[in-house]
């Protein structure tokens, strides 16, 4: 009677649900244990503790890695097969195992890396950054007038800037243009031009830009045909707009918690967008996918400004 007092114990905490569920399927570190369930370590160390107790869990030396797994017994007992089946079922248990096969793919690519590229896969070596890369790409681009709509951090324009002519970073919140010009003046960015206004009425001239980003903004607008419409307006003839936004979902919680109007765009829609703004050569395609639950996709869309 004890021993099921406490194995229902371990079975009433959806943390320690959560870990079980993802230990009958695969064998994980406490690092990637973490890493799925979006848990401090020492939280999930604590729980792990308590599971051990009743459920003696299998572990796996490799190098300076140690994995759990439940065993095949241990899986099979029934009151764990009626809770995974349960677990499983619900949102989360669904957002769990999106992120456990997203994680294990990643093992695999990692693996058949580290035996194509020889010591270059099987070292962190410094300067391997994607800032580094992006930075690398952009210098293949002939320096131009770039608009920045919804600067965010500001860390994207930044980048931007030492590769244009000049360049304007419109946002309605003056803190954060009050913070991008703080950081443009530390790293003696000259081109930058800072301007509070909305997306739906630029204070620039049309036809005054050669490059127009929009980036993860389109969601947070009312009425993003307007703001597209606006961008096209003030960007020149073979000038390109880039919008990059997210993939259509069903996280409704976001409209509350961030302000979202729109719960993403498909890709058709995105098109659609840009191709009624008077943009010619659309495309849109999937361009990331977040690593934590509910792992949103970010979508690129691009056109071009047709000659007149």
């Amino acid at each position: 009677m004890k021993e099921a007092v406490e194995i229902f114990k371990i079975l009433a905490d959806t943390a320690r649900l959560r870990i079980l569920q993802l230990l009958v399927q695969e064998e994980l570190t406490v690092t990637e244990l973490a890493q799925l369930l979006n848990m401090p370590q020492s939280r999930v160390s604590s729980q792990l503790q308590r599971i051990k107790a009743v459920f003696p869990l299998c572990e796996r030396g490799d190098g300076r890695k140690t994995y759990l797994s439940l065993s095949a017994e241990q899986a099979a007992e029934p009151v764990l097969t009626l809770y995974h089946q349960q677990i499983s079922e619900s949102r989360i248990g669904q957002l769990d195992q999106e992120a456990l096969e997203q994680l294990v793919a990643a093992r695999k690519a990692k693996a058949v890396a580290h035996q194509g590229q020889g010591s270059l896969g099987k070292q962190d070596l410094p300067g391997r950054t994607w800032e580094g890369f992006a930075r690398s790409l952009l210098t293949l681009i002939p320096k131009q007038r770039i608009l920045d709509v919804g600067v965010g951090e500001g860390e994207m324009t930044l980048l931007l800037a030492r590769f244009a002519t000049e360049l304007h970073a419109v946002d309605p919140d003056k803190a954060q243009l009050t913070r991008l010009a703080a950081k443009a003046k530390e790293q003696e960015v000259t081109s930058l031009s800072c301007h509070e206004a909305d997306v739906a009425s630029l204070p620039l001239k049309d036809k005054s830009v050669d490059l127009v980003i929009v980036s993860q903004l389109l969601h947070l607008l009312a009425d993003p045909e307007a703001a597209l419409l606006e961008c096209v307006r003030v960007l020149d003839q073979g000038g390109r707009l880039i919008v990059l936004d997210l993939l259509s979902h069903d996280e409704a919680w976001v409209r509350e918690r961030f302000g979202h109007e729109t719960l993403g765009f498909s890709l058709d829609h995105l098109k659609s967008l840009l191709s009624q703004a008077g943009l010619q050569t659309v495309e849109s395609y999937p361009v990331a996918k977040d690593r934590k639950p509910p792992r949103f996709v970010s979508v690129l869309a691009t056109g071009k400004k047709g000659m007149e």
